[in-house]
């Protein structure tokens, strides 16, 4: 049997990132929100709270990958399989849906972080528009030269000129 003091850290690491990355989800849902309201100042105090969450799950990261040398296995799904044969029972059933959760909340942190991403790249988009637009540049097109070149053709706008 693998030693109980590293399979409890391992649980309690597990339990942690579990937290953590909750957390995290959290925050994205909420800056998913801020995001599409157009808060700034939300968006602001939510992107200082997921730096730090991200941050903490960074270094229970490391932790876990420490206590899986300390256990002597991969610090992945095999290594988790190739403890659970050694552990007992109880241990089993608890590190499994520990790692289920983990990675469950791992993937709806990221597909939630991707989201948040497109809604920051439509944001930043529009607010190059506008730009373009004062600045009297509308609807930059691309364009090729008789020598098979690309080339940026920026139409002149009349509101720029006001």
């Amino acid at each position: 049997m693998v030693e109980s003091v590293h399979t409890q850290a391992l649980t309690n690491n597990l339990g942690n990132l579990c937290e953590q990355l909750g957390q995290l989800y959290k925050i994205l849902l909420l800056e998913e929100s801020a995001l599409a309201k157009n808060n700034y100042t939300d968006i602001e105090n939510l992107a200082a709270q997921k730096i730090q969450l991200t941050q903490q799950v960074e270094q229970t990261e490391q932790q876990r990958r420490i206590i899986c040398q300390q256990l002597n296995i991969n610090a992945n799904i095999e290594g988790l399989r190739a403890l659970v044969k050694q552990t007992n029972s109880n241990d089993k059933a608890n590190l499994i849906k520990l790692w289920q959760r983990v990675t469950t909340l791992g993937q709806h942190c990221s597909t939630q972080n991707q989201v948040n991403g497109i809604l920051v790249n439509h944001q930043q988009r529009h607010a190059r528009e506008a730009l373009n637009i004062l600045r009297g540049h509308f609807g930059i097109t691309n364009m090729y030269s008789n020598r098979g070149a690309q080339e940026s053709e920026q139409p002149r706008h009349s509101l720029g000129k006001v």
